[in-house]
């Protein structure tokens, strides 16, 4: 599925901020054991903003730090490309996942599903993705989520324990519809959340005593898509010495599993 045409990212910016910049005191004392590191994706064009992800990523570093979890880095993407990859389906999928491969979990944030059994959230792991190996561990938000952090939460569980997980408790995360008052794990859901997800290698130890810092790099990347990345921030608790250029750059794709809403 190449594209024939050639596109040139040029002049990308990433700038690498502390998690206690990006999630403030919503951090708190907490001993996290756990450390997830997504990625965030948003095409110019949708009603999708950075300011929309973080405040996203905030509520659910909140809801997932009942589980020992922590969000010790976050990218965050933007974007510009043709209108036909801002809405999804497995096909636009795959086309972008080959165009720019990101680690794992990446959370796209699209216009709206085109897929025949459509969701306002669709996450998609190991279990789930046997006929779509590409979209392993990738999780694709609409616009027309009405609670995106709770769906955010409710599909990197998904994600995380490789299973529908749905249950009928009041209150619960995994409840199949999205409410404002879905915040709350069992500690049976935890205990399936971090041992799966860690086992598929998606959540390891955090770093100890992590050191705010702040490294930003300009670098040029030519690539065959039709796809310019114009944006890229990286969000992370900087270790004690500066990040080497491997992790500036795009990484390899782990594999993942999944369901959806």
């Amino acid at each position: 599925m190449r594209n024939p045409r050639s596109g040139k990212v040029a002049n990308t910016e990433q700038n690498t901020y502390t998690a206690e910049q990006l999630f403030g005191a919503s951090l708190g004392d907490h001993n996290y054991k756990y450390s997830l590191k997504p990625t965030a994706v948003f095409f110019t064009g949708t009603n999708w903003t950075e300011n929309d992800i973080r405040r996203i990523f905030n509520h659910a570093a909140e809801i997932l730090s009942q589980c020992d979890i922590f969000i010790s880095h976050l990218v965050v993407l933007v974007l510009e490309g043709p209108v036909e990859l801002k809405n999804f389906s497995d096909q636009r999928g795959i086309e972008i996942v080959q165009l720019i491969p990101l680690r794992r979990p990446t959370i796209n944030f699209v216009k709206r599903s085109l897929q025949e059994e459509a969701y306002q959230a669709e996450a998609i792991g190991k279990s789930n993705s046997k006929r779509r190996p590409e979209l392993r561990y990738t999780i694709w938000v609409t616009e027309g989520i009405e609670y995106p952090s709770i769906g955010l939460t409710h599909t990197l569980a998904q994600i995380l324990m490789d299973e529908k997980g749905h249950v009928n408790e009041l209150g619960n995360v995994m409840q199949p519809t999205t409410s404002p008052n879905n915040v709350r794990f069992t500690n049976v859901q935890c205990e399936k959340i971090t041992s799966v997800g860690g086992q598929n290698g998606l959540l390891r130890s955090p770093p100890i005593n992590p050191l705010p810092r702040r490294i930003g790099v300009k670098f040029e990347i030519s690539a065959p898509m039709s796809l310019n990345l114009i944006q890229r921030r990286y969000y992370s608790p900087a270790l004690g010495a500066p990040l080497n250029r491997k992790s500036w750059l795009v990484h390899p794709w782990q594999a993942c599993s999944s369901v959806s809403l």
